[in-house]
């Protein structure tokens, strides 16, 4: 290897270690804001969310007929939420689901 390609490499880690400094050094204030956002949605909720599936598709131009067959056309499922929204216009959501997928017949 000459001595450019030496360069170009250590420049590469070099960099990637400092971007991941700077992850690290906003962990604390990227946590605490997550967790304030959890809080309020939870004890402040704007509105009650009720999730019910209404349409199953699957790619039949990506399947044969043997994969196809073995299809469950008509999962159940369903989920709840509470979420809001906050001043800069961000959504927000805490949801639980559980759903049959289609493999399941």
């Amino acid at each position: 290897m000459n001595v450019s390609k030496y360069v170009a490499i250590f420049s590469f880690v070099f960099i990637q270690l400092i971007s991941v400094g700077k992850v690290f050094a906003n962990a604390d204030e990227w946590m605490t804001t997550f967790g304030e956002n959890i809080t309020q949605t939870w004890q402040q909720p704007e509105h009650y969310d009720l999730y019910i599936p209404a349409i199953t598709w699957h790619a039949r131009f990506a399947y044969d007929k043997e994969k196809t067959d073995r299809y469950n056309e008509r999962p159940w499922g369903g989920g709840f939420g509470l979420s809001r929204w906050d001043e800069k216009g961000n959504w927000h959501g805490l949801y639980a689901m559980a759903f049959k997928d289609s493999w399941n017949k």
